[in-house]
Formats: C-alpha cells, structure tokens, sequence
C-alpha cells in the first residue's frame, strides 16, 4: 500500500516555482506596461490642463 502512494508521488511531476515566477514576472510586466499607458494617456491631459490655468491666472 505504502509503496503505491510512493510510486504515484513519484510520477507526479514536481514544480520547481520557476513557473510560478515566471508568471509572476509576466503579469508584472503587464501591470507596469497598463499603468504606464494610462500615465501618459492622462498625464499629458493633465499636465496641459494645468498649464493652461497657469497662464489664464498669470493674465
């Protein structure tokens, strides 16, 4: 009985967490690419608003 459990343990393909890092270094790369996308999308949208109520309160 014991050496059953052994043999199907065995064949059991065992994970080293290089895939699990793997995955986490892929979603992290997504993560950062969206974020940085929405940053310029919106952060020039921003920072052209901002300037252009800096010159409306300079006049």
């Amino acid at each position: 009985m014991s050496q059953r459990r052994r043999a199907v343990a065995a064949r059991r393909p065992q994970g080293t967490g290089l895939e699990y890092g793997l995955i986490a270094a892929a979603l992290a790369v997504a993560i950062v690419t969206v974020v940085a996308g929405l940053g310029a999308r919106y952060g020039d949208r921003a920072s052209a608003a901002n300037a252009s109520e800096i010159v409306q309160t300079v006049r």
